[in-house]
């Protein structure tokens, strides 16, 4: 794009988190926006998305609860040279969960993953401690945010503006299989796995998606089966991108897992949000929506009134039930997680990739980490640890080599691609909250409540893999359920009737 988009959603800036970053500030100019990705900047200079050839448009791949018809969303559509939204698949094989009357097939399409009170009586379900609840429409939340349809007037804008995006269902009722996500992993970037599946994977007639976004996790250590298909796809030019969590303590899985870009989440100051998990095992960090309480929210920290921000605004639908054949849902919502924030970095690398195809996700790494903002500062906020979990301070030790920058990240592509590596420069310097007189009061407002956001971690868990110590959340089994099920906050906006989907227990059907 050459200029800011036309969605009517940000222009009148529901989304605050694709709006100018501050990082070019200095002295005392505003730091309400510090923490954004700085899209903005990015869509104006660096990236013309619209003007690439789709068939020259890296594919990413949303693992997640399925596709969902939606108005701001590009339908399917087989034909690969005019398609956004390319087939993807269905991989839940367990029927009894699966919400459609079958297990793995062709139709990628979320049912809803709602729980009804016969269901929750089962004894499959009583054993999971998976109760009475609505659809989470989980996977549209996160293709919106990669993909809603840019520049035509109405709804919000997606990251990317001329997107090519593989939905793929492998998420239930309940949560998923670990062999489903498997399965999907290595279907998506047409890999042959080198370890032994459940089922033989069926043929895939996408081209190559290069981006794997996994908005997820489970509080297991990594394991073998999720490293070993990681490696598979790094040794195949295929980025994974995973969310930490959401317990405010260590990073779970596979976010924990080597080779992952593994993405925190940070409010609109730019501090940790007061759910995310953190420590050494994260890449980098981004926005991933930080509320205040309200709404029935309950995870907000003691500083929520004053710290916390409205969150993310990106699609949704507005009942249990997908939309019937030929309709479309036209609902968005206000979502907060690391679900969120792992979208953002996918669509950033995609978009790092379209410039500089032959990058390898060693390169993404590299240039993420050399691209990042400084994570910000402040005299009057402790630092993140197990001590201080909730809002906080990051530092590359917790919370990766610091904030998505969409703009550099893209510049630093195009140098790489020019054979010009050794000229960049990143001109961002850490910028100090406190230098804003508006920010100052708002931290001096919160710490008058408290002097911390949270209390300490109460159990503190050996991590695996040089994160931080767990603070216990995040469910057992080998797997956790979706990460915007482990907060409470989803509420609808363009519906007359706000609604709220109570946090679902992380839960695992079958342990590996």
């Amino acid at each position: 794009m050459s200029a800011a988009p036309n969605d009517a959603q940000y222009l009148n800036n529901s989304q605050w988190w694709a709006s100018a970053s501050t990082s070019a500030s200095s002295g005392s100019g505003t730091r309400q926006n510090a923490g954004v990705p700085n899209l903005t900047r990015a869509w104006t200079t660096e990236y013309n998305g619209a003007s690439t050839a789709l068939a020259s448009v890296t594919p990413v791949a949303v693992l997640d609860t399925g596709r969902v018809a939606h108005d701001d969303l590009y339908p399917r559509d087989t034909n690969q040279a005019t398609s956004h939204a390319l087939p993807g698949h269905d991989f839940v094989a367990d029927a009894q969960f699966a919400g459609d009357s079958g297990g793995r097939d062709s139709d990628e399409s979320d049912p809803g993953d709602f729980v009804s009170p016969s269901e929750a009586s089962q004894a499959a379900f009583r054993q999971l401690g998976c109760g009475v609840q609505d659809s989470s429409w989980h996977g549209l939340a996160i293709e919106g945010i990669l993909g809603a349809r840019t520049n035509n007037s109405s709804g919000m804008a997606g990251i990317h503006a001329n997107p090519r995006i593989v939905a793929v269902r492998v998420a239930g009722k309940c949560g998923a299989d670990l062999d489903d996500i498997l399965s999907a992993m290595y279907w998506v970037a047409k890999v042959n796995p080198s370890q032994s599946l459940d089922a033989s994977l069926p043929s895939n007639p996408n081209p190559r998606a290069r981006v794997v976004n996994i908005s997820f996790g489970g509080s297991e250590s990594c394991g073998l089966g999720y490293q070993t298909a990681v490696n598979d796809l790094k040794n195949n030019g295929v980025v994974v991108v995973a969310s930490a969590g959401n317990e405010h303590g260590a990073v779970s899985r596979p976010a924990s897992c080597q080779n992952v870009v593994a993405v925190a989440a940070l409010n609109r100051l730019g501090l940790k949000s007061t759910y995310s998990n953190f420590g050494a095992a994260v890449t980098i960090s981004t926005v991933g929506g930080d509320p205040g309480p309200g709404a029935g929210y309950t995870d907000a920290g003691v500083w929520g009134s004053a710290l916390g921000d409205d969150g993310i605004f990106t699609t949704s639908h507005n009942t249990n039930s997908a939309p019937s054949l030929g309709t479309s849902s036209n609902s968005y919502a206000i979502y907060a997680g690391t679900s969120f924030s792992a979208p953002m970095v996918a669509g950033v690398i995609g978009m790092m990739l379209d410039v500089a195809p032959s990058l390898s996700v060693d390169d993404v790494f590299r240039g993420l980490r050399a691209s990042a903002r400084p994570h910000v500062t402040s005299t009057l906020i402790g630092q993140c640890s197990n001590d201080n979990p909730g809002r906080c301070m990051c530092t590359t030790s917790t919370c990766g080599a610091g904030m998505l920058d969409a703009y550099e990240a893209l510049r630093w592509a195009r140098l790489v691609r020019d054979g010009q590596e050794g000229a960049y420069t990143n001109p961002a310097t850490a910028q100090v909250l406190e230098a804003d007189p508006l920010v100052e009061t708002r931290i001096r407002q919160a710490l008058a409540m408290s002097s911390k956001d949270r209390v300490a971690n109460n159990q503190q868990t050996p991590a695996t893999t040089g994160a931080t110590a767990s603070a216990g959340g995040g469910g057992g089994g080998a797997f956790g359920g979706l990460w915007v099920l482990a907060l409470a906050l989803m509420a609808a906006v363009r519906q007359a009737w706000p609604r709220l989907l109570r946090a679902r227990s992380s839960v695992r059907r079958a342990l590996v």
